[in-house]
């Protein structure tokens, strides 16, 4: 049986609402640009979908206007273990410090530093494309 992965892709996704919590912080994706592959391999991707998805950083900080920080992304990255990832795999969990940057195409920029990261899948995919021939 192939292992199915999904990664979510930055780049065209669409957040719902960046809420602050305290010391937390949490990025909901309306419409998150999920891919889907089967077999170990998470670069080369089968198929896409629209997923709900939500990024929730610990004890965070946080720079740029979150109410402002809604709609598609144009780019964003996370770094940890000093790697930076425009691509993460879901579901994800940091295994220390993180930064991530999120870039809205209406210009809004999401700066943020956390102590951990978990990023999970809330509702099912929805297809949207097939990247085979």
């Amino acid at each position: 049986m192939l292992e199915v992965n999904l990664t979510l892709a930055f780049h065209d996704s669409e957040v719902r609402v960046v809420e602050p919590d305290g010391l937390s912080l949490t990025v909901k994706f309306s419409a998150a640009s999920v891919h889907r592959s089967n077999g170990p391999l998470r670069m080369h991707a089968e198929a896409g979908y629209a997923q709900s998805v939500e990024m929730r950083f610990s004890t965070a900080r946080w720079d740029g206007p979150a109410a402002e920080c809604v709609g598609r992304l144009s780019e964003g990255s996370v770094v940890a273990d000093g790697k930076a990832q425009s691509l993460i795999a879901l579901p994800y969990s940091s295994k220390g410090p993180v930064k991530a940057t999120l870039q809205f195409s209406n210009g809004s920029l999401l700066s943020i530093e956390a102590e951990s990261l978990v990023c999970l899948c809330t509702d099912d995919p929805k297809f949207v494309e097939a990247f085979r021939c």
